[in-house]
């Protein structure tokens, strides 16, 4: 998933992350010693796919993601992992959309293909799960996808894994959920509960939004591109610039205003951005006022530019 679809991670989370602390599954694995600064390209091990090609890297994606090439002289395929997503409860995963087969305590979606494109899983017994999409003209998709999530199975058990290098100014390491005081997430109108969930690398919290449409509010960490891809609004906000923009209801939500502002460069091309998203069923630029108060507390606890 690219930086363009960092928003859409966090509108999956009203589904995927639900209310309450997660009930573990069975079985022991030994998970990434830090998932907020994980490196995802780790969870593949260099010479997992070796029999299909070279991995060739590409450029960093955001926090939570990784996508490299796989050539072999004739044709190219596209490698996406996705980490961060976590289930609310063991009964979610028919949500994930695979066949899961127990390994070792550890679940893994039978490969499944879309149109040029196969995919797998891997659900871990905390109930994070890894995503596998291999993409492309080639007639071994899910037999590459199967290889990669058997990798990541293997690697996440033996921990494996290693972490990026973030600067210390990051916001890869910043835990969203405890920036927001109770009392602001209680005044979302509507909202059917103010406690705080957060998704499996601690980039995203939710308060509220047991489904799609329920009232809540939404704190994102993300990487995006630096130009915005609309027009909005921009004035200071808690000493920082930053972007208001108020979204109508539409794709099953409920209005919105979006507060974010710039932070540090990621990569070549994109920068950190944090967000405050506030849903209710109130017209849109009733949210902002709301959305505006949050920002101005979560602001005020970013490390410095």
């Amino acid at each position: 998933m690219g930086a363009s679809g960092v928003l859409t991670c966090a509108v999956l989370a009203t589904v995927l992350v639900g209310c309450g602390t997660p009930e573990a599954g069975p079985g022991a694995a030994a998970p990434a010693p830090d998932w907020p600064r994980l490196d995802p390209c780790s969870l593949v091990a260099p010479d997992a796919l070796s029999r299909f090609g070279t991995q060739v890297p590409g450029p960093e994606l955001n926090f939570d993601d990784c996508r490299f090439a796989l050539r072999n002289g004739v044709d190219e395929l596209t490698v996406t992992l996705a980490s961060g997503g976590r289930l609310a409860s063991a009964n979610g995963a028919d949500q994930l959309g695979f066949e899961l087969v127990e390994r070792d305590g550890v679940r893994v979606g039978r490969a499944k293909a879309v149109a040029d494109s196969c995919g797998s899983v891997v659900l871990l017994p905390d109930l994070r799960y890894v995503t596998v999409d291999v993409s492309g003209a080639d007639a071994q998709l899910c037999e590459v996808a199967e290889a990669a999530a058997e990798s990541v199975r293997t690697v996440l058990r033996a921990g494996g894994t290693r972490t990026r290098a973030y600067p210390p100014n990051s916001l890869a390491g910043v835990d969203p959920c405890p920036l927001v005081p109770a009392g602001l997430a209680a005044k979302v109108p509507g909202i059917d509960t103010p406690q705080p969930n957060g998704d499996g690398n601690r980039h995203v919290c939710q308060w509220g939004g047991r489904r799609p449409d329920s009232p809540s509010l939404l704190v994102t960490f993300s990487v995006v591109d630096p130009d915005p891809a609309t027009p909005v609004a921009e004035e200071r906000i808690g000493g920082r610039d930053s972007l208001v923009r108020a979204q109508p209801a539409g794709s099953g939500l409920l209005p919105s205003c979006r507060v974010d502002t710039r932070h540090i460069r990621f990569g070549q091309n994109y920068l950190e951005n944090a967000r405050v998203a506030v849903y209710s069923a109130l017209p849109a630029e009733e949210n902002c006022p709301l959305a505006r108060e949050v920002a101005t507390e979560v602001w005020s606890r970013l490390p410095a530019l």
